[in-house]
């Protein structure tokens, strides 16, 4: 039989091999087949043909790679793993960078009048910053590159510092200087910001300042929206004034409300045109239009919604970023599987309407109104007055409405019987939460003789109601509101009994205090003869006085 190897057709089999010498990887070198593609050998030193050696070689067998066309399921697979398009290409995500709320001052730098990217000096950045200042930077201090604004950030918790980085006006790279404008970025914690209008040209952001002035209110600082006579005024707290005085001139203050940024240069969405990396963009800002003729006919269209109108057009309706208001997670009520509502006795829970647990009044945010946001006390506050409010329930009883019975007048009985409890004085001394308890076991109490004249009401149109029944509804209220009183009243009397026990020790205590007091005075007397002076006996007497009190 030929040595050379062969493959049969269709199936990747080489013959001319013993299995089971194959299966241990060595093979007599009058057996060793011809070289192919799907074979490989592997010697080691000098174990070749005709050398020294024992006469066996070592080969690494390797799967032949089928030449035949996928079919099927499989051809799918393969024209889909690891294919890259236009059309299923997704970017990958920004890397989400710490937030930068915990330093008190930011200072944003810019580049002034000239066209660069700054994404291409990422790593020169940072280095020019600290060569630009006299002092450098502290260890603590963040520079951020704020790529889709093409600007930089630097926060710091110093204002001496914060100072200093507002005041460069160039950038000292490797390749060339780079001229800049930095300024202050107003606190967005504990500030907010209005506008004015009516400002004149001539006016510095200083003077705009030192003229604006408010009635219990701070003003921070003062800053010219571009080259128009309107400036954004900061006020310390989170509350816009509705006037201020300018100039001494009562001037109307307006909310500040953040614009989106759109270039008018490339026509992108993200950064402004003072800072665009861009040096030749659209001939015509309105339009876009490359290039501009005598005959051109301007047809606009907007950059930031793509409508027929003039980027940054007061009526745009995204001109303006929207706030989204987080109301947080929805109460649900407790339902039976049956789809019913399902109402517990001596609850609060079970009187209270949603509508009316989320009543809220409406109020302006620092960010988009004049009033402080809601805090946490507040929020508590709205909660208890909701739950306060009752809502009318409409009870229905399947299956009492049987004969009817002998009738009594259950609702007189009812109202004098409420009229007594509210007759009764309350114990002093239990504190707020002993009464916010006892009330709301009157308050179950009252919506059970509430149901219960519903009951009788019914009870009068359809003559089905007896009264045994409306009696054991009665009783088992009772039991019940009564084991509620008898764990509360439980509860107050361990209370009381544990501060008892603490008043006790700290009697004893005190008595003990006083009999070395005592022992003290008579010793120092019977010792050297002298009266007790007048700390003495005053120390003796508060030492009574407080053990009087206990």
């Amino acid at each position: 039989m030929d040595t050379r190897t062969q493959e049969t057709p269709g199936t990747g089999r080489v013959i001319g091999y013993n299995p089971d010498e194959v299966a241990y990887g060595v093979i007599s070198p009058a057996q060793r087949p011809l070289r192919d593609d799907g074979i490989q050998d592997a010697t080691l030193g000098d174990q070749e043909d005709g050398g020294p050696g024992n006469g066996w070689v070592q080969v690494l067998m390797q799967k032949k790679k089928s030449k035949r066309e996928p079919q099927g399921l499989e051809k799918q697979v393969r024209d889909e793993a690891g294919r890259t398009t236009a059309e299923n290409f997704k970017p990958r995500k920004p890397l989400r960078l710490p937030s930068l709320r915990v330093y008190k001052h930011k200072v944003i730098i810019k580049p002034h009048r000239v066209a660069v990217d700054l994404k291409r000096y990422r790593s020169l950045i940072g280095e020019a910053v600290q060569s630009s200042l006299p002092r450098g930077l502290d260890e603590k201090t963040v520079v951020r590159l704020l790529e889709a604004q093409n600007t930089i950030m630097v926060c710091t918790d110093e204002w001496s510092e914060a100072e200093a980085v507002a005041g460069i006006k160039k950038l000292n790279f490797p390749v060339g200087v780079l001229d800049v404008e930095a300024y202050h970025v107003s606190p967005s914690e504990d500030a907010c910001r209005g506008v004015i209008h009516g400002v004149r040209p001539d006016l510095t952001n200083e003077q705009i300042r030192q003229k604006t002035t408010a009635v219990g209110y701070e003003v921070l600082e003062a800053r010219r929206l571009g080259k128009s006579q309107s400036a954004v005024i900061v006020f310390a707290g989170k509350k816009v004034p509705f006037t201020v005085s300018f100039n001494w001139l009562e001037t109307p203050c307006f909310i500040y409300k953040k614009t989106r940024a759109a270039c008018l240069n490339c026509g992108e969405v993200g950064h402004r045109t003072d800072v665009c990396s861009k040096p030749e963009g659209f001939a015509c800002s309105a339009c876009r239009a490359t290039e501009v003729g005598e005959d051109h006919e301007c047809v606009p269209k907007c950059a930031l919604c793509g409508g027929a109108h003039k980027t940054y057009d007061r009526h745009c309706p995204e001109k303006f970023y929207k706030e989204t208001k987080n109301r947080g997670p929805r109460r649900s009520r407790e339902r039976r599987r049956d789809g019913a509502q399902h109402v517990r006795w001596l609850s609060r829970e079970s009187g209270r309407s949603v509508s009316d647990s989320r009543t809220r009044s409406r109020s302006r945010s620092a960010s988009c109104g004049r009033s402080a946001s809601r805090d946490m006390t507040t929020s508590k506050q709205r909660r208890q007055k909701g739950k306060r409010k009752k809502s009318k329930r409409s009870t229905s009883i399947e299956g009492i409405f049987t004969d009817p019975g002998d009738r009594k007048k259950w609702p007189e009985l009812l109202k004098d019987g409420d009229q007594e409890s509210r007759s009764t004085s309350q114990p002093k001394g239990g504190g707020a939460s002993n009464n916010g308890a006892i009330q709301d076991l009157r308050r179950d109490v009252t919506h059970c003789k509430k149901t219960i004249e519903e009951l009788w009401s019914k009870r009068e149109r359809t003559g089905g109601v007896s009264a045994e029944q409306v009696q054991a509804i009665v009783e088992t209220t009772v039991q019940r509101a009564i084991q509620g009183l008898q764990e509360f009243f439980t509860s107050q009397l361990m209370q009381l009994t544990c501060r008892v026990t603490e008043l006790e020790k700290l009697g004893k205590t005190l008595e003990q205090n006083q009999e070395s007091l005592f022992r003290q005075f008579t010793s120092k007397r019977r010792k050297t003869g002298e009266p007790l002076r007048d700390a003495d006996i005053s120390d003796a007497e508060s030492c009574a006085s407080q053990r009087s009190q206990v």
